[in-house]
């Protein structure tokens, strides 16, 4: 394999895995940016009687918001009880009702075949220097 192809392979080796890192990356910096707050709960939105899909009020950056926030397990409420539940400062309509390893668990898994392959590619494509193959006399 001549050296530009190998460069060529290399590239997308370091381009996969840089989309691997990425899709770890941006849902780990909203998951520390995620703060408690005090939501108040307006009405059940569940479909079915095991269905805890809540409207709720929530006030975040000095701003009150209104969102759905579906209970991780089953859960007793009335409308106008209060809950602690997780938001991100930097997006205060994306709230986490799950444990972090839940919510950072969908984007691990996609980006695993990415770094994966893409560590394949860096560790066997990588540029090395051509064997010198004249023997001195």
């Amino acid at each position: 394999m001549n050296i530009s192809n190998r460069s060529f392979l290399f590239a997308i080796g370091v381009f996969l895995l840089s989309i691997g890192i990425l899709f770890c990356a941006a849902p780990g910096i909203l998951l520390l940016s995620m703060k408690d707050t005090e939501a108040t709960l307006i009405e059940n939105n569940g479909k079915s009687l095991g269905d805890f899909n809540w409207q709720i009020e929530y006030t975040m950056n000095g701003k009150t918001h209104t969102g759905t926030y579906n209970f991780p397990v089953m859960s007793f409420h009335s409308p106008g009880d209060t809950v602690t539940i997780r938001c991100s400062s930097i997006a205060p309509n994306i709230i986490q009702s799950s444990s972090a390893l839940e919510f950072m668990l969908p984007f691990v898994v996609a980006a695993f075949p990415f770094v994966t392959v893409g560590t394949i590619f860096v560790i066997v494509f990588r540029k090395r220097k051509p064997k010198n193959t004249t023997t001195a006399h």
